[in-house]
């Protein structure tokens, strides 16, 4: 599933994206939606990170720290 998001992702050129994932019956995975600014809290309820300071960290680490 994560290859599935991570592949969505980067055939779109998005650096970050929030990517909406069903499972069938049958066990298959669907993609229904890629969102370029997505909200977070249904990723956030389920893990222990903050998403907003992870993009942030990264952000400053990739373009302001590189000037």
């Amino acid at each position: 599933m994560s290859e599935l998001a991570v592949n969505a992702t980067a055939a779109l050129a998005m650096d970050y994206a929030g990517v909406d994932i069903i499972q069938d019956k049958d066990g298959h995975y669907t993609i229904i939606e890629v969102n370029s600014i997505p909200a977070w809290k249904g990723l956030e309820s389920v893990c222990d990170v903050t998403i907003a300071k992870i993009l942030a960290d990264d952000l400053i680490n990739r373009f302001v720290k590189a000037i």
